[in-house]
């Protein structure tokens, strides 16, 4: 009997850009460069894990009949945290200590993946990162709010010299 197996990876890049770049900058210049020109850019990489809510809200997706059922975007939100964290489980409901959260910036779908990139300008997120994750259904820009979807360990620095992009790259096999 033939079947369908779907593995979802969401891999992480941080992406430390050259020089000061404004976000107008960034979206003409990040969305005409190849993976392998991006990946000159990367200085940090993490795994995830979709949250229980996650594998619900991919579901939903799935299932819906029609554009009028009420499914709402996966990636409404990137955000960052600063707060001890250990580990990451499918149960986690938000991001600990959350720092700040932005709009993903671009996406580029190709082949069977997406790569989410969210910008984060000299002036934003700035602080000791330590876990990351995507909001949706209902997120919006006050922190803490929505359902979180994924959610990964991070290690990273961000400082106020720094433009980078945060790559979320999702995979489905």
């Amino acid at each position: 009997m033939p079947r369908d197996e779907i593995l979802f990876l969401g891999k992480i890049k941080l992406r430390v850009l050259p020089g000061d770049l404004t976000l107008a900058e960034f979206m003409d210049w990040w969305p005409r460069l190849t993976e392998k020109e991006r990946d000159r850019y990367t200085e940090y990489e993490t795994y995830n894990l979709i949250t229980t809510a996650g594998r619900s809200q991919v579901l939903t997706y799935i299932g819906a009949p029609n554009l009028s059922s009420p499914v709402v975007p996966f990636s409404q939100y990137f955000s960052v945290g600063t707060g001890a964290t250990l580990t990451v489980n499918p149960g986690d409901s938000h991001v600990n200590t959350e720092l700040t959260r932005l709009v993903p910036s671009t996406y580029t779908v190709s082949g069977n993946g997406v790569d989410i990139s969210t910008f984060f300008g000299t002036t934003q997120g700035n602080g000791v990162w330590s876990n990351c994750g995507l909001y949706g259904n209902g997120a919006t820009a006050s922190l803490g709010t929505g359902t979180l979807l994924t959610h990964a360990l991070f290690s990273y620095v961000k400082t106020n010299t720094q433009t980078v992009t945060a790559d979320y790259i999702v995979t489905l096999s």
